[in-house]
């Protein structure tokens, strides 16, 4: 095992030609204790020129091998010499995931140490990393680059794939990202960087300079990404296209080095990440889950277990009805097929609130969606018996049943059911065109950004048009429901989504026959998804602000079913990587199409790192056994009469 030594001091021990081309490898004796040659290499390569001196430390051997690492930069034809100084440490895996800090080496070229606030929904968090400072080199003017050197160690062969963590601190640029919307991919004003792999011991170059960048957030103190390879071929649009995830194979146990330069404005470099695909392999102890079978976690109480373990356990253990689904209720009307609804839920509101129960039979919805109001309870006499049946069109609205600006109300034992005006059937296994007509793209339930604390509870809600339940409000519990099928599944269509909503408890459903539940957009945040079964995947799709709980949930997919078990949307389709704080843990899964079992090694805890599914991470699942911890009862039938 080797152990960086810090040199004091650098120095060039020789200059390369920027007109000799190609890739050219120098010998420099270095002082060995062993007699041992060394061999640093100096290579050119995609206009890059390193020249590369390291001293590494043997505790087995007391030998000593002296490289100095100093990296020429072509631009416009010079060169220019940049100093300088090793990481301080070589970094080692757990479960196959390492973690850099990104202010664990000396700074070189604009880059310097710098500590920043970030804002986040957990509150104002310090971080230090690497800064590039425009103040020094603006993207506006003449092209900077510098680079920085990181050493780290394997534990086994496999594709590793590298991500940065990044910020950017608004004291330092306080204007919208140059080039970083979907019209500017690919534009030279872009954040981006250069990220080169080589052998510690030999300088071999595994993987030449290769362009990285992040996405388009044009939002100050945000966290971002880079995680992707872009094709150096393409330009614009295309390119973007052609972008990939970045992976670089690897030997086992050996100490690599990684090289990265880079331009920005604020840009700064939190943490680096480099992670085997050891969470992709399939585990034999969760091969096939059968039926509804859940992981079986414990129930621990908030009187025995420390919510302070984690620093989002005590919001997540509020989600839902802010103390539980109201119980009890009284029951203020009561209702027949032949009665109206509508009219019958505004009466009850009228007189303060309460249960209408309704008969067994079909209440069909034909002119407009059903007004949700607070403090109304719409409950059936029998969960199969009663059907609301919506014949509804687009023209007419886009629900079947909204709650808009609505607080302490729900849906309670009961069918909805969408039946297209030409009586055709939903293609399950059908993911792509329209079928029937875009006139009947019509939702289930939804939820408002103006609502809160609103609930549906042991309903089926089956065939929808379009999306079976879209949460844009906080504080809602959706449990114990039974979705299944949707007519629109193509693009953007045929989801139960969480759509902006914020602490919102999604808690033994079932869902099957519809295209993703998605967590997507930039308030979608500290939501909770336990005891779920899911025959389709769970995707982050679109930008969430982070922060959300998976846990504890069966997943078992279709052969029909081309997505990952949980996994994010992509950047060709305009989509953003998932937020910070993320995690999924303790899921039980199997995909058919794949024959795999993934993200399901029982207590290790994985969270995103851009696009693509989760990683392994060295977090501790807490006492207790659980991240969810309820303040308040959540069982399933209480508050039902």
């Amino acid at each position: 095992m080797f152990d960086v030594v810090k040199l004091e001091q650098m120095s060039i021990l020789k200059m390369i030609r920027p007109d000799t081309g190609g890739c050219m490898r120098t010998d420099v004796e270095g002082d060995t204790s062993s007699n041992e040659q060394a061999t640093p290499q100096a290579w050119l390569c995609s206009g890059l020129i390193t020249h590369g001196i390291q001293l590494w430390h043997s505790s087995a051997s007391l030998s000593t091998r002296m490289t100095a690492m100093l990296c020429l930069v072509l631009f416009a034809g010079n060169s220019v010499a940049l100093t300088l100084g090793p990481s301080r440490e070589v970094n080692k895996p757990e479960n196959g995931f390492i973690v850099v800090e990104a202010e664990s080496t000396s700074a070189a070229g604009d880059w310097s140490v710098h500590s920043f606030t970030e804002e986040t929904p957990v509150g104002k968090t310090l971080r230090k990393g690497m800064l590039f400072d425009p103040q020094r080199s603006e993207l506006k003017s003449a092209k900077k680059e510098q680079t920085l050197y990181y050493f780290f160690k394997t534990d086994e062969a496999a594709n590793y794939r590298i991500a940065m963590f990044m910020g950017r601190d608004k004291s330092k640029y306080n204007a919208p990202d140059l080039g970083g919307d979907s019209r500017g991919w690919g534009d030279l004003r872009n954040n981006d960087v250069y990220v080169s792999v080589f052998e510690a011991k030999s300088g071999k170059v595994i993987q030449e300079p290769t362009r990285f960048f992040f996405g388009t957030s044009h939002r100050l103190n945000d966290r971002m990404i880079w995680g992707n390879q872009f094709d150096p071929t393409m330009g614009g649009p295309e390119g973007w296209t052609q972008a990939k995830r970045a992976q670089v194979p690897l030997r086992a146990n050996t100490a690599y080095g990684l090289a990265v330069s880079g331009r920005g404005d604020g840009v700064i470099i939190d943490k680096i990440t480099i992670r085997s695909d050891r969470h992709l392999k399939s585990t034999r102890s969760h091969r096939a889950p059968k039926g509804k079978t859940l992981p079986a976690l414990p129930e621990p109480s908030v009187k025995d277990v420390d919510l302070s373990q984690h620093p989002s356990m005590a919001r997540w253990s509020k989600a839902g009805v802010q103390g539980g689904i109201p119980k009890n209720m009284r029951v203020r009307g009561k209702i027949g097929p032949a009665d109206n609804l509508q009219e019958a839920i505004d009466i009850v509101h009228k007189r303060g609130g309460g249960v209408l129960l309704l008969k067994k039979g079909s209440y069909h919805v034909r002119d407009r969606p059903i007004q949700m109001r607070s403090k109304v309870v719409v409950r059936g006499e029998d969960r199969k018996a009663v059907r609301i049946e919506s014949r509804i069109t687009k023209k007419q609205g886009s629900n079947t049943i909204q709650f808009e600006d609505t607080q302490y109300a729900g849906l309670e034992n009961l069918t909805i059911n969408y039946v297209p005006p030409d009586g055709s059937k939903p293609k399950h296994d059908l993911y792509r065109g329209t079928m029937p007509s875009a006139d009947y793209r019509v939702h289930g339930v939804v939820i408002t950004a103006g609502s809160s604390n609103n609930w549906v509870r042991g309903c089926n809600i089956l065939n929808t048009g379009c999306d079976p339940i879209v949460i844009g409000g906080n504080n809602n519990t959706m449990t114990n429901n039974y979705i299944d099928g949707a007519y629109h599944k193509n693009g953007g269509s045929g989801y139960y989504r969480i759509a902006r909503g914020m602490d919102n408890l999604i808690k033994g459903e079932t869902m099957k026959n519809i295209r993703h539940f998605g967590i997507l957009n930039g308030k979608a945040a500290y939501n909770v998804v336990v005891g779920c079964f899911f025959a389709t995947d769970v995707n982050f799709h679109t930008g969430d602000l982070g922060y959300n709980l998976i846990e504890g949930n069966s997943m078992h997919l279709p052969k029909h079913h081309n997505w990952q078990l949980i996994s994010t949307g992509g950047p060709p389709w305009g989509h953003m990587p998932p937020g910070n704080g993320n995690i999924v843990v303790n899921n039980l899964t199997r995909h058919e199409r794949y024959n795999n079992s993934i993200i399901s090694i029982k207590n290790v805890v994985y969270t995103f790192e851009g696009y693509g599914t989760p990683v392994a991470t060295n977090l501790k699942v807490p006492e207790g056994g659980r991240f969810y911890v309820p303040a308040w009862p959540t069982r399933e039938d209480k508050g039902r009469r």
